[in-house]
């Protein structure tokens, strides 16, 4: 997991998968067994998922670019701990700051590229500040996201406006298609700060329409730095079908969106995650659908240009909903994938 530079990115926060040790698949793979006391429902009833920190896997990165500190904040699920790594030797640390009621999905933290301070957080419903205020930032409800699903909610910059952030917002669930909407979070405003501290943050733009159509998309999504390091982009899947939409998020609030049809030659599937490589610029897909193989596939950031590169065969489970979180090793050569056993009984983290 590569760090950038030279301006603000964005962790998507992405914790889950399963009850087990796994198992030694085909093609010599290694199984890296892990467990972990925090459950979260699991949509079989035959099994119980519980949270494993796949991205830490890739988090060794932060030594050799200690120059970039987006990365060193991490808040997710309902619980007031968080993760926060230090400066200095980049090692990891719990914090009990982290604010409640909060989803037990997926998450999006804003965090300063320079020295690390906090500046937001958001499970996709609700947004919050560092103060010390037990409550969402100003108009930081009811934003449209699934706080439940995978990838309910993705952050970037707003391009030519200065401390302003989009949050993009996702309600698929499982297999249900959801909407994309956009809110704007401006941090000049004082929000819930106390003068004579610096100001905070309000929301003052939400669920505001992006220009794709509704109930359409999988849980899978993500936004990804431009080449120009300006722009971003932000990618979605059409829930059901083999298209992939890249959406190109540009100053002046404008957005234009190109969508890549047929990709792996019409297999449909709901994509619950994707997974990007910057060094490899390969991203994984991993299908709730039964009987499909993560995807991996190609990204172009100067040209956002998309198109298939392989399978990762064996990787397919006979049951819906049994694959839902794929991470890269730092170097691009290594990826882990969660998966259900298709006994629905026990769970496994494949490397492969």
């Amino acid at each position: 997991m590569p760090a950038t530079t030279g301006y603000l990115t964005i962790i998507l926060v992405k914790l889950y998968t399963f009850v087990s040790a796994g198992r030694f698949i085909p093609d010599n793979n290694r199984l890296s067994n892990q467990k972990s006391p925090a459950d979260k429902s699991s949509m079989n009833c035959m099994a119980k998922m519980r949270l494993i920190l796949l991205v830490l896997l890739g988090w060794i990165s932060l030594s050799l670019h200690a120059q970039d500190y987006t990365r060193h904040n991490w808040y997710f699920g309902n619980s007031t701990q968080g993760i926060r790594f230090n400066r200095p030797e980049n090692t990891p640390e719990l914090v009990t700051n982290q604010k409640t009621p909060f989803g037990t999905g997926g998450s999006a933290v804003a965090t300063n590229p320079i020295n690390a301070d906090l500046m937001f957080y958001t499970d996709g419903s609700r947004v919050y500040d560092i103060t010390t205020a037990l409550i969402p930032m100003p108009n930081g409800t009811g934003l449209a996201g699934n706080t439940s699903g995978n990838q309910p909610v993705a952050i970037s910059p707003v391009p030519g406006a200065p401390n302003q952030f989009y949050i993009f917002t996702n309600s698929a669930s499982g297999t249900s298609g959801g909407s994309v909407l956009f809110s704007i979070v401006d941090m000049t405003q004082f929000g819930n700060a106390l003068f004579p501290a610096p100001a905070t943050g309000d929301v003052t733009s939400k669920n505001q329409a992006f220009g794709i159509a509704a109930n359409s998309r999988s849980e899978a999504m993500i936004t990804i730095p431009h080449a120009n390091h300006t722009d971003y982009w932000l990618l979605t899947h059409e829930n059901g079908t083999d298209n992939y939409t890249v959406s190109h998020i540009q100053p002046g609030g404008t957005f234009t969106h190109t969508t890549f049809s047929g990709l792996t030659g019409g297999l449909s599937l709901a994509a619950s995650n994707f997974a990007y490589h910057a060094g490899t610029g390969k991203i994984a897909v991993t299908p709730r659908t039964a009987n499909r193989n993560v995807i991996l596939l190609n990204f172009d950031n100067n040209t956002g240009d998309l198109s298939f590169d392989s399978f990762v065969f064996n990787s397919a489970s006979g049951t819906d909903d049994a694959l839902f979180d794929t991470e890269w090793s730092y170097s691009g050569r290594f990826l882990y994938i969660s998966r259900l056993n298709d006994s629905g009984t026990d769970a496994q983290v494949l490397q492969f």
